[in-house]
């Protein structure tokens, strides 16, 4: 019958499939370990490449979170130095890939209560305006003139299917939306013909700081299916509008 002959067609069909799906899988993965052999050999062979003289990078190590504490108690006092320190050096430009997206909270140490004479409601408004970080670090980048933020994306997945689904935005990110739309480079084809890395979502900076910055735009990262980071795409893109790389 029709039937039969159909399943007797679709059998082998689905065994190649299911063939090429499997070496797809492992060429993509050879071929991820070929990249990093190829790299660790070059630098092997020829040393690292020389950095651009005018270049630099501040990290956040172990020995940095033996002085200054776990990153996750810190207050924006830490980036302020930076800031500070760095503008001081002549530094031309400093490009943040941390993600300021919340108001950081307020906070006041037993030490800074116990210091006060008296606990009234006027000491205790002093050490909120010490503690009002989000303005102090706002004041530091205005006065430096020279940094630049980073916002945040949520990529869409390599195995998603149909149509991209994009969150819905809040008044700021609204915002945002228009002053990128106006600002980056425009796509050269129709929107769902574009090759170019898609994302579902992006959380800028947040409005105090990101108006006293020179620029923000993405500095992250995309993830390979053997869970190493590999990749830098230079712009995303969300809906039918680019968004550069910081």
């Amino acid at each position: 019958t029709s039937d039969s002959k159909f399943q007797l067609y679709l059998g082998p069909i689905v065994g190649v499939l299911i063939l090429l799906f499997a070496l797809t899988d492992a060429y993509e993965r050879a071929e991820l370990v070929s990249y990093d052999w190829r790299f660790n050999i070059r630098n092997s062979l020829f040393g690292l490449p020389e950095m651009d003289s005018r270049l630099g990078t501040i990290e956040i190590d172990d020995q940095t979170l033996e002085v200054e504490g776990r990153w996750q108690d810190w207050t924006r006092t830490e980036y302020i130095d930076v800031v500070r320190i760095l503008g001081e050096y002549g530094a031309e430009m400093v490009g943040f890939d941390i993600y300021f997206i919340e108001p950081k909270t307020k906070l006041v140490s037993e030490k800074q209560l116990r210091a006060l004479k008296s606990i009234d409601q006027q000491g205790i408004e002093g050490l909120l305006a010490k503690a009002n970080y989000d303005q102090h670090f706002r004041h530091a980048i205005e006065k430096a003139d020279n940094v630049y933020l980073a916002q945040y994306l949520i990529p869409v997945a390599e195995d998603a299917e149909g149509p991209v689904k994009t969150r819905p935005l809040n008044a700021d990110q609204q915002e945002v939306l228009t002053y990128i739309r106006a600002h980056s480079p425009k796509l050269m084809v129709p929107a769902a013909e574009s090759t170019i890395d898609r994302t579902t979502h992006f959380v800028p900076p947040i409005k105090l700081l990101r108006e006293a910055a020179r620029g923000f735009a993405n500095a992250q990262t995309t993830e390979d299916f053997d869970g190493s980071r590999r990749r830098y795409p230079l712009v995303f893109q969300y809906q039918d509008i680019l968004f550069p790389s910081i």
